[in-house]
């Protein structure tokens, strides 16, 4: 819950505040979204069917593919589109299934 908060703190202040320092403050969470996307991919932790946690599994490397590649090229807008539309998606999932939600 607190990484998702500080995500969507990133994406209020790009969307709505204009401030593009986007990649400085992701720096400063690097090590929250490491230990999230590891734990992610340390094992069929949900107890998916195997063609899900593969589907699964898949989404998370493109998710870090997209994530090493802005933080490389310092690119605010690829950064943006990674917490928003990849990184937040999977913090969904996770609250959802650790409230014994599920998703439809």
């Amino acid at each position: 819950m607190e990484l998702m908060g500080q995500i969507e703190k990133i994406c209020s202040e790009y969307y709505f505040m204009k401030q593009t320092n986007v990649i400085e403050k992701v720096q400063k969470i690097h090590g929250d979204i490491q230990t999230y996307m590891n734990f992610l991919l340390s094992g069929n932790i949900y107890d998916l069917d195997e063609e899900e946690y593969n589907y699964l599994g898949q989404y998370v490397v493109q998710i870090l593919r997209d994530y090493s590649q802005a933080i490389v090229n310092r690119d605010s807008v690829l950064m943006i589109d990674t917490l928003d539309y990849g990184l937040k998606e999977l913090l969904n999932i996770t609250i959802s299934a650790d409230n014994g939600e599920v998703d439809e």
